[in-house]
């Protein structure tokens, strides 16, 4: 099974629920991707923990167990990318999703929290971080036993 993770920036949710459901099925099977990300291209994009405000889940990731997550660089989706994946998980807000995704059979939408990182302290941030990992990775288990009692 192939999933593609996607929300608004590919900077929070959905490289969280990539590299949760990379643990699982191996990193070939899964990827992330934003609909509204801010550089122009993949190559362009800053790593995740050269942002401020984002250092504290890259400490909680690594402390998860994702080596190296700090590297990520968000990446805009394609049309490719969902046509290519098994299942389409969708958290962008509804005022930033893609018609290809919205409307394509593939895609589920979850309803993950997109935390406001730079109005929270290290400590309140790490523990909100936290809250919602656990909830990306019960609804990542469930995703899948879904699809392999399918």
């Amino acid at each position: 099974m192939k999933i593609l993770f996607v929300c608004k920036r590919n900077e929070f949710r959905s490289p969280i629920a990539e590299a949760i459901a990379s643990k699982i099925l191996g990193k070939g099977n899964v990827c992330s991707a934003g609909t509204n990300t801010r550089a122009s291209n993949d190559n362009e994009a800053q790593r995740l923990l050269d942002r401020e405000h984002q250092v504290v889940y890259c400490k909680f990731m690594q402390d998860q167990g994702h080596e190296g997550f700090g590297e990520y660089r968000p990446r805009k989706v394609t049309e490719e990318m969902v046509d290519s994946a098994d299942v389409v998980v969708d958290m962008a807000e509804p005022e930033y999703e893609l018609g290809f995704i919205k409307n394509s059979t593939k895609t589920v939408h979850w309803e993950i929290e997109n935390p406001r990182f730079k109005e929270m302290g290290f400590d309140e941030g790490y523990k909100k971080v936290g809250e919602i990992y656990n909830i990306l990775e019960k609804k990542i288990k469930d995703l899948i036993n879904a699809k392999s009692t399918t």
